[in-house]
């Protein structure tokens, strides 16, 4: 098994400009722990959520 056979190739992401209503929303409605903020060019800023990334 590959670490690419594991990936969601359209995750769910965030961007720096997303309200926090709009992350729990995201959090809850997809039961994930965490959601990787990225900016405009897909790089990755951070993570928001209950734990660490």
């Amino acid at each position: 098994m590959t670490a690419i056979s594991l990936m969601d190739p359209s995750p769910t992401v965030l961007k720096p400009t997303d309200t926090i209503s709009t992350a729990v929303q995201e959090i809850m409605q997809h039961r994930y722990r965490q959601v990787p903020v990225v900016a405009e060019d897909g790089a990755f800023l951070a993570c928001s959520g209950s734990t660490a990334c």
